[in-house]
């Protein structure tokens, strides 16, 4: 037994001891048990927090390019057979825009009532991500966005105008962190596939995320099937491993 797959017995076992419910407890356990379920939850936050140490330096990301659909199909045949986690560089645009719609009216028009929505929106997420001196958003241009994924694209430009890709980060590591998390990953290195990145998107989040080690991959149909995305991943470890000896 590694000590990752150590760490994460012990992370279930402290929300084992964590889910207690206490109104099921007699008056006279009560204080114990109070105690206890405090230990539990303490020790979860510094084993998640030893977790996140472990990814910093394990977590390669895989960067690719190609048709929407070729990069899913890619991206599912590598989750399947090789235990790769996946998220995608649009995501948080994605969960952006999804808050900001609602405030478009009828005529769909992005100004400067919605964005000041976006920008409390990502206030929000940087108290959550701890994030301190993002630049926020002060020009853009009045849009009309007709469909969800054109406010997307609106609310992207906006904001790596303004702040790069700072926002994005947190918000992609935080996702992967969950990600690993709620599967339970063990294993000695972080696999991770990153969907939809636009130009100099890649460059700029994977000099950033995690280890910092990324490679990227032109997705096309022909490479899209089982034996294809097995021997690229293939030729992706055996050039992670020369990268760490060299």
């Amino acid at each position: 037994m590694n000590d990752l797959t150590k760490l994460m017995l012990g992370i279930a076992e402290a929300e084992k001891q964590a889910s207690i419910n206490l109104d099921a407890v007699a008056p006279k356990n009560l204080p114990a048990m109070q105690m206890a379920k405090a230990d539990a939850l303490d020790r979860i936050e510094k084993l998640k927090a030893d977790y996140k140490v472990f990814m910093t330096g394990a977590t390669f990301t895989i960067f690719t390019s190609g048709t929407p659909e070729d990069q899913r199909t890619f991206a599912l045949i590598a989750q399947q057979e090789a235990d790769v986690l996946v998220v995608s560089a649009n995501d948080l645009y994605m969960q952006l825009a999804k808050a900001v719609e609602p405030t478009l009216g009828d005529r769909r028009t992005f100004g400067t009532s919605q964005l000041a929505f976006l920008i409390r929106s990502m206030g929000d997420m940087c108290r959550d991500f701890k994030l301190r001196d993002l630049r926020t958003p002060e020009i853009f241009d009045l849009a009309h966005p007709q469909t969800l994924d054109e406010l997307a694209t609106h609310i992207r430009n906006i904001i790596r105008i303004s702040s790069g890709d700072a926002l994005n980060k947190a918000f992609l590591e935080n996702k992967i962190f969950n990600q690993a998390m709620e599967v339970r990953y063990n294993k000695s290195v972080v696999p991770v596939v990153v969907l939809d990145a636009v130009p100099g998107e890649a460059d700029a989040l994977g000099s950033t995320l995690f280890s910092q080690i990324t490679f990227k991959v032109a997705t096309t149909a022909e490479m899209c099937n089982k034996e294809a995305v097995l021997q690229k991943l293939t030729e992706i470890r055996q050039e992670l491993k020369s990268r760490k000896t060299n």
